[in-house]
């Protein structure tokens, strides 16, 4: 059994020291203590070390990798390293892994300054970090990982978007059955239209000409509904 296999992995350990064991509550006894999971039970009996190597070497890390390369190294530690406390090695390190994340959304905010909450960046972190774990054939949630504290509906990027959204949506409306009442005919066909495809959820490409011209050049405008 490879260390990438988890509880089997620790489990087979087990077996090859525990004798007379009637169940796998039994394997998971030491010391008259029932363990919830062979790995713990496996770092009671002081088979697995401390996690000292694997910090010294993601210290190390630190000093040259990136957001990305560290979530790939931190993942790959976590399935083949046999990490023993998974989740400190996660609190001591997740702002780092998050620091990718971080810029991308200042970025594409045009915000440099701009902070995600805590508790949505270590979200957005540990979605990827189940991303990289699936890739590699594993489950995040076969480890000692956080879980997320939020749905994503909560996320800052969706609460920047209902930032923008008018707060009266009834004046919205109003504003445009009457801005539609000043169409005229062939106005009234296009948008009609494109209407119709819309609510009939079709896709669509639809080419119109604006009223206008650019060095001699008509303007032209092309719309395509997905």
């Amino acid at each position: 059994m490879h260390p990438s296999t988890g509880e089997l992995y620790y489990l087979r350990m087990l077996l090859m020291l525990v004798k007379g064991a009637k169940s796998y509550a039994d394997v998971r006894t030491y010391n008259g203590v029932i363990y919830e999971t062979f790995k713990d039970a496996c770092a009671a009996r002081g088979l697995l070390g401390d996690d000292n190597e694997w910090y010294s070497a993601f210290d190390e890390a630190l000093q040259w990798g990136m957001g990305n390369q560290l979530c790939q190294l931190f993942v790959t530690m976590i399935i083949f390293c046999g990490v023993l406390d998974e989740n400190a090695f996660f609190e001591k390190y997740w702002t780092h892994l998050a620091e990718d994340i971080q810029h991308g959304i200042r970025c594409s905010l045009n915000e440099p300054t701009y902070s995600v909450p805590a508790d949505e960046l270590r979200n957005m972190l540990l979605d990827k970090l189940a991303i990289l774990f699936a890739k590699n054939g594993c489950n995040i949630l076969d480890h000692a990982l956080p879980l997320k504290t939020m749905d994503d509906g909560d996320s800052c990027i969706n609460n920047l978007i209902n930032d923008e959204l008018p707060e009266d949506c009834e004046s919205l409306i109003r504003a445009a059955e009457a801005m539609q009442l000043q169409l005229n005919k062939d106005q009234r066909i296009a948008f009609n239209s494109i209407i119709d495809q819309v609510r009939a959820d079709e896709p669509g490409f639809f080419l119109f000409q604006v009223m206008g011209y650019w060095k001699n050049f008509p303007l032209e405008r092309s719309c395509f509904l997905p």
